[in-house]
């Protein structure tokens, strides 16, 4: 993200040890689970995924079935997935399946960062200390 018009920069690294982060786009129903697959495979092995779903405009239950595999082959080490910033009709699907009580749901990547104590691009480092 960058500074514009007043907004704050933060900063994320393309490598984090452990952590992928995966960016989705457009529709994902039966006819792009391979792709999906593919995609997700990249936060096998990881220890925190950050999948944005910023730019998806629909997600069917065979792309949430992808999510849950994701958070069960991550579970055996305590692994923990974030959906970014989910549009209105993906969300509710989320809410309507109960998704949101396995996975975190966040509005921004800002705030998934923020809740794990990433450093932004203050050098800051959340303490949950105020100051």
């Amino acid at each position: 993200m960058a500074a514009q018009d007043g907004l704050e920069m933060l900063v994320v690294p393309s490598k984090v040890p452990d952590t992928a982060f995966i960016n989705l786009f457009g529709e994902y129903d039966l006819a792009r689970i391979d792709e999906l697959e593919r995609q997700l495979a990249e936060a096998h092995e990881s220890d925190i995924a950050f999948i944005d779903l910023t730019d998806v405009t629909y997600i069917d239950s065979s792309a949430l079935s992808c999510l849950i595999r994701l958070k069960n082959r991550m579970s055996g080490r305590a692994g923990i997935i974030r959906l970014i910033a989910p549009q209105r009709n993906v969300r509710r699907l989320i809410e309507l399946t109960g998704l949101e009580h396995v996975v975190e749901v966040q509005e921004s990547l800002k705030d998934a960062l923020g809740e794990l104590g990433y450093m932004r691009c203050t050098g800051h480092q959340k303490t949950g200390a105020a100051g």
